[in-house]
């Protein structure tokens, strides 16, 4: 084990112990002051020791005042302007390590080592759209593409296929950017999701839970995914290569990725966890009933902005054997997410909607639609 690695581990004991000290010290305390007390004293720890980066304590941190001093969670992001922006956060985090690792290229090659994937020009482009939209469930649609990229084109080039203005060669580009592109089926797929829910939410006070997302979103991904597939091929149909995909050419390819590394693992174990805990409190809604009292807990702490933190600290925190800070994500490579994005979509969509919904902006105009003449509104005069 080496120093950076057992030297983390001490300070994370300590913050442990910490949290703990503080929880039984603050016995008989006012309620809900306690675990504020125990955390606090767990974010003090972990400052002053740096066992984590200081961005990373701070967001786990406020995650955690949700999750276990239970407080609301609009109140605990409102620093932040609006619980969608620390989801946009933790979701970015997970993309990131995703695409640093190495995880989405090798789930790519499987995919396509698969024998249904390589039979022919048609199933190896629908494959591609596949991939794509699997992939883009999670990580960005520019990310996705950018990373499918040389992928399609290496794939090209097994094929014979030299020049890029043929029709197949179009309709694998196209069908990576369209597969990536029509990717709804999680929340956490696309800002514009995301940025709806949270909408409804605050206009209705109707919460659209992530399993009831997916029951509608997931067959609109699955046909429009198909529909893009059938629309390439129908177009560019006659511009199919002189040569079929080798089925050793996937598997070439991953035996030079070699087995999974330490950092992989640990992305795809905060994969499976990330999509376990978002879908946790609507299972267990499903399974005991809105009036549990579990159920109504895990809605109310377990939220999407909690469980997005949540695994974007476990990319710091899992440890990594050969990597130089000992985990699997820096903070050098954590800082490199597009906050562009997340300023762009928390600013422009949720600041700048609930600023006109406080001042009565969309019910006005509304009003002023409806009392205009059908003849105005069609320009006739």
């Amino acid at each position: 084990m080496s120093k950076p690695v057992t030297s983390r581990t001490i300070k994370l004991a300590a913050a442990v112990g910490a949290f703990a000290l503080a929880w039984f010290a603050g016995t008989g305390l006012p309620e809900g002051q306690q675990p504020v007390g125990a955390v606090f004293a767990l974010t003090v720890v972990l400052w002053v020791s740096e066992a984590l980066p200081l961005t990373i304590t701070a967001l786990l941190s406020t995650a955690l005042l949700v999750l276990i001093a239970g407080i609301d969670e609009k109140q605990a992001f409102a620093g932040y302007g609006d619980p969608i922006v620390p989801l946009f956060i933790g979701s970015f985090l997970l993309a990131k390590a995703m695409e640093v690792t190495g995880l989405s290229e090798r789930i790519a090659w499987w995919i396509l080592n698969q024998r249904w994937a390589s039979g022919s020009p048609s199933r190896l482009l629908l494959a591609l759209g596949i991939i794509g939209c699997l992939i883009s469930l999670v990580v960005s649609n520019t990310a996705t593409t950018a990373m499918m990229l040389p992928i399609g084109l290496g794939l090209l080039k097994a094929m014979g296929v030299e020049q890029r203005s043929t029709g197949f060669a179009i309709a694998v580009m196209l069908m990576l950017t369209w597969g990536s592109s029509v990717a709804v089926g999680f929340p956490v797929g696309t800002p514009p999701n995301l940025i709806g829910i949270a909408m409804i939410e605050r206009s209705t006070g109707t919460r659209i839970g992530f399993v009831e997302w997916m029951q509608f979103s997931m067959p609109l991904t699955a046909i429009m995914t198909l529909a893009s597939w059938g629309v390439l091929r129908a177009m560019y149909r006659r511009g199919d290569p002189p040569e079929r995909l080798s089925p050793d050419h996937a598997r070439v390819r991953l035996s030079e990725l070699g087995k999974m590394s330490p950092a992989e693992r640990n992305t795809l174990l905060a994969f499976v966890a990330a999509i376990v805990l978002w879908m946790t409190p609507d299972l267990a809604v499903f399974a005991l009933g809105k009036g549990a009292v579990l159920a109504a807990w895990l809605q109310g702490r377990l939220t999407a902005a909690v469980t997005a933190l949540l695994v974007g600290a476990m990319l710091f925190l899992l440890p990594t054997k050969g990597a130089e800070s000992g985990t699997t994500l820096t903070w050098k490579q954590g800082a490199s997410i597009d906050w562009g994005t997340i300023m762009l979509f928390g600013g422009r969509d949720c600041s700048w909607a609930g600023g006109c919904s406080a001042r009565g902006s969309p019910r006005l105009w509304g009003k002023r639609r409806r009392r205009r003449p059908a003849s105005t509104r069609c320009g006739e005069s």
